[in-house]
């Protein structure tokens, strides 16, 4: 479950992304996988951000996010 919010930033220059994210991986899982993957998940997602970030903008995906 996570939460996704692109703000353009006061000065219309950039954009500000908020993220929160809730994990439960369910079962009987060790604490430390549950923190290593809690902990890189969001890192991931950012960088794919950055990386597709241009292209995603050509194909107007960020117009369709902000209604």
């Amino acid at each position: 479950q996570h939460i996704r919010l692109l703000r353009k930033t006061a000065d219309g220059k950039g954009s500000n992304l908020t993220l929160i994210m809730q994990m439960d991986f369910g079962g009987n899982v060790p604490q430390m996988l549950v923190n290593n993957k809690a902990a890189s998940s969001p890192q991931k997602m950012f960088d794919a951000i950055s990386l597709n970030f241009y292209e995603w903008k050509k194909q107007g995906m960020f117009a369709k996010l902000q209604g």
